[in-house]
């Protein structure tokens, strides 16, 4: 399906997080104190003390990919939504700020306490370490929302429309970010797994409600998701029959070429289970008396049965 890039643009908005986090590194040419430096860098502060910066800018790009999806170097956010992820991002933007403000009055005393820490890099420590100004302007947290107002590109140049050349792929990069996100996510044990799954669906399930409009295949993945958190038990961990549903699932989430598969995407309801197909796994029947008869033995038969549901992936 051909999305109208007009069209695409009336109906988002570019949300866009400019959160950067001070490295608290500087150039070196040699490393000598693996816990003082990295590899052509010296370290001036303890690195622990930039984690939760780190940490809050992650929570930022996390909540624009939950109804957002990646589009110039922002993210392409329906009108509907734009409102309440302003909101995730200002009570984000406030805790960045509240810390940045706690390390800054605590910069100086951090490197002095880093260079007493590793006397044998102190005077370098001291020496190199950048000024609180600089540090001041490397810490922030801003976000910036704006409307796409594309202008035609002369046909006499030979210059690629960015804009149109996103739009086209914008199917396509939603498939890839919700791969990503359940591939960094999904890491089941052998006995099945809890509850907290409910949040991998939940997130998939929002970003393609969102981005629905953007062709009627984004919809209805939402929907099969839906349908098959509505499936899964309440509580206690998710095991047997419906861990093998589940796990289906990933399998097709995490593959962009086969979530884009519309065929893959059904579920066929089969009939109730009469008496001669209870719900049961499969079953080997060996409980015949064996007898020596000079004979290759016969392998043990496999009787399938079948179930009330049935899930074609």
């Amino acid at each position: 399906m051909s999305i109208n890039i007009q069209e695409f643009i009336e109906k988002v908005n570019v949300v866009a997080v400019d959160a950067a986090v001070y490295s608290g590194k500087v150039s070196r040419d040699l490393a000598d104190d693996p816990e003082v430096f990295t590899s052509g860098s010296l370290k001036v502060i303890d690195p622990a003390l930039l984690r939760p910066f780190t940490a809050y800018k992650q929570a930022a790009m996390r909540a624009c990919r939950n109804t957002g999806v990646g589009f110039l170097n922002g993210f392409a956010v329906p009108d509907s939504q734009v409102e309440p992820l302003l909101q995730v991002l200002s009570q984000i933007a406030s805790k960045f700020e509240q810390a940045r403000t706690d390390f800054l009055s605590k910069y100086l005393t951090a490197v002095e306490d880093w260079a007493n820490a590793h006397p044998s890099q102190a005077s370098e420590i001291r020496a190199k370490a950048q000024t609180l100004p600089y540090v001041e302007k490397a810490l922030r947290f801003g976000i910036g929302v704006f409307k796409v107002q594309p202008q035609a590109i002369p046909v006499s140049l030979s210059v690629q429309d960015a804009i149109g050349h996103e739009v086209g792929g914008i199917v396509g990069q939603l498939a890839h970010e919700v791969a990503q996100d359940v591939r960094d996510t999904w890491s089941p044990k052998v006995d099945g797994v809890t509850q907290k799954i409910r949040g991998l669906l939940n997130r998939v399930a929002e970003k393609c409600h969102s981005l629905a409009f953007l062709d009627g295949k984004v919809g209805r993945i939402a929907h099969f998701v839906d349908e098959i958190a509505s499936a899964l038990p309440s509580n206690g961990r998710i095991v047997g029959r419906d861990f093998l549903m589940l796990s289906g699932l990933m399998e097709i989430l995490s593959d962009p070429g086969r979530l884009l598969a519309e065929s893959k995407l059904e579920i066929i309801l089969a009939e109730e289970p009469s008496a001669e197909t209870d719900e049961v796994a499969l079953e080997v029947v060996d409980n015949e008396t064996l007898v020596e008869t000079g004979m290759p033995p016969v392998p043990p038969v496999i009787v399938p049965v079948v179930g009330r549901n049935a899930y074609a992936w």
